[in-house]
């Protein structure tokens, strides 16, 4: 059997990523744009994309920067109209677009903090999968669906951020639901859950919670952001082809680990 993995090419693929100027957004942005796919970043910060469309024009042109704010609906139905009229319908949507508000404790947060917290992360989420949905199944597009979620919404500790959590299980449930009737168009979407990962800008892992943590990490290390590389071209790919609701872990079996 001749196994060359054609099914790996991304090549000339339409791929909009949110939340895509910095963190693990960044990253997927240049993973993917070194494969040769067309890239939609789309994120608040402007200016941050700005900077990242220039260093991937370096190696790759086809990318481009549109704002967006998931709690505007109007940024989400132009995110998706402008990426159609610059390259045509998406054939990967990556839902990467979160937010996170810490406080010492739950008693702390308001209303306002839950609600912003959840109308970003799950409902705006939800607002990309049935908008790009709906264009996918208009162009006929059997595409793939990733939707990042976190070790936070798997497995409970004690944080000060019990919105995202929330927000997290809430995404990792809502791709199981999605994913039985979105088969039906050939659609498939799979959540991807990092734990511990650092990135170029992470500062977290120096505090005393992240080295605890550390401890219970059964490879006793923290992750590369190069280590989610594979997975998100996996996913993206047609290497997954016969995947769909599933939910991809890379955190070095800490979500394993009951300690």
């Amino acid at each position: 059997m001749n196994k060359n993995y054609a099914e790996y090419n991304l090549q000339g693929k339409v791929i909009c990523i949110t939340g895509g100027s910095s963190g693990l957004g960044k990253i997927f942005t240049h993973t993917l744009a070194h494969q040769k796919a067309k890239v939609i970043i789309a994120a608040r910060r402007v200016e941050l994309l700005a900077d990242l469309v220039n260093e991937v024009r370096q190696y790759n042109k086809d990318i481009l920067a549109l704002p967006l704010d998931l709690l505007k609906q109007d940024d989400i139905h132009s995110v998706i109209e402008k990426s159609y009229q610059h390259f045509g319908p998406i054939d990967i949507l990556i839902n990467n677009a979160g937010i996170t508000i810490e406080k010492s404790s739950f008693l702390e947060h308001t209303l306002d903090d839950w609600h912003k917290v959840l109308d970003t992360n799950l409902t705006g989420t939800w607002l990309m999968i049935q908008n790009v949905a709906k264009q996918m199944i208009q162009n006929k597009i059997q595409g793939s669906m990733i939707n990042i979620s976190s070790i936070a919404g798997t497995r409970a500790h004690v944080q000060s951020s019990p919105a995202y959590a929330a927000s997290k299980a809430g995404i990792n449930h809502l791709t199981r639901a999605l994913s039985c009737e979105l088969a039906q168009w050939g659609i498939r979407i799979n959540t991807l859950a990092p734990g511990g990962i650092i990135t170029g800008e992470s500062t977290w892992q120096e505090d005393i919670f992240a080295k605890q943590l550390a401890t219970r990490i059964p490879l006793k290390r923290f992750g590369y952001q190069q280590e989610l590389d594979g997975a998100i071209l996996f996913l993206a790919s047609e290497l997954s082809s016969y995947m769909t609701g599933g939910l991809l872990q890379v955190d070095g079996g800490l979500a394993a680990n009951q300690l």
